[in-house]
């Protein structure tokens, strides 16, 4: 079965495809969920997809990459709400969603 992939010129420092994973030296994936509102900032309209960054990035990274204010989400890496100023690493999962208010 051959693979399709798609590149997105967003931003120079990562790529998304709907395609296994290739491990690059100084590159690392992570698999991204948008939920709610925030699935209208999903490269291509998939709300779940890898994303493939620069060693080092972090959260707030991420988020201007795909231009989601950072005011208008929480944020789950592996399950736990992160920050910001969090590290992502190779092969975490980030989940995204609108924040959720009401009573």
């Amino acid at each position: 079965m051959e693979c399709e992939y798609t590149q997105y010129s967003i931003n120079p420092l990562f790529h998304h495809s709907n395609c296994e994973r290739s491990e690059l030296s100084s590159n690392m994936q992570i698999d991204v969920k948008l939920y709610g509102d925030l699935k209208k900032f999903a490269p291509g309209r998939q709300t779940n997809f890898a994303l493939t960054l620069n060693s080092g990035a972090t959260l707030g990274d991420v988020l201007t990459m795909l231009s989601i204010p950072m005011d208008r989400c929480v944020s789950l890496i592996n399950g736990r709400r992160a920050t910001i100023e969090a590290p992502v690493k190779a092969s975490d999962i980030l989940v995204l969603f609108p924040p959720v208010s009401g009573g």
